[in-house]
């Protein structure tokens, strides 16, 4: 119905509303031994679900994102040539599970691009 369509473009206006500003994201640095549950995505390279406890997601991102104990956090490790570079963090509510698949997606073409701008850069430099 239309006004359970504005009610959950309200909710997600003010989700996002409430994220970092791009400098905060940008200075946002952590060693992963603080984060127990990145520290597995990364040794693992495989996504993880766990709590947003600053134990899991470090005090760092958890303050960033205003993850506590009882939010659900994906972590899905961005990876190139078997190393992982980065950690994207996903999360949902009971309302708005995490589309598993699309991030899935949205991993995987984020790794073939780098390693697509990486190949032409190298290409680029031997010409």
């Amino acid at each position: 119905s239309t006004a359970q369509q504005d009610e959950a473009l309200a909710r997600a206006e003010t989700q996002w509303a409430a994220l970092p500003d791009g400098e905060t994201l940008r200075r946002l640095r952590f060693k992963t031994a603080s984060a127990a549950a990145l520290e597995r995505a990364v040794a693992n390279s495989e996504a993880v679900e766990t709590t947003g406890s600053a134990a899991n997601v470090s005090a760092e991102a958890a303050a960033a994102f205003q993850y506590g104990e009882s939010d659900r956090v994906h972590a899905y490790p961005l990876r190139l040539r078997g190393k992982v570079l980065a950690v994207v963090l996903v999360d949902g509510n009971g309302e708005t599970p995490v589309e598993t698949a699309a991030v899935e997606a949205l991993t995987a073409t984020a790794e073939a691009w780098i390693e697509a701008v990486g190949a032409r850069r190298k290409t680029a430099a031997a010409a």
